[in-house]
């Protein structure tokens, strides 16, 4: 890795790295947790907004790709639900 010049670019590979981190944790906890998912996809979107490093847009891909992950989860999780709700007749609580 190379050195870093300045402070202002050391902070921003911060905040890049930061932001890929919680691209790749949003992609786990999409699949596990949703809602912790599409937390962290939006925390990490909202984190690295205005950057246009190279890293940046690839926390920017995996940041949404974990949002919609997410949704895709919850939206088939409700479904699922509704479906056994419709073929047993209660929910199992």
């Amino acid at each position: 890795m190379k050195m870093v010049e300045t402070k202002k670019e050391e902070k921003r590979l911060e905040k890049d790295l930061v932001s890929y981190i919680f691209g790749v944790l949003s992609i786990v906890f999409g699949f596990v947790s949703p809602a912790a998912g599409f937390i962290l996809g939006t925390v990490g979107l909202f984190y690295i907004r205005g950057e246009k490093s190279n890293l940046s847009s690839k926390a920017k891909k995996l940041n949404i790709i974990g949002i919609v992950i997410s949704l895709l989860v919850l939206v088939f999780g409700f479904f699922m639900l509704r479906f056994y709700q419709s073929q047993v007749g209660q929910l199992p609580l």
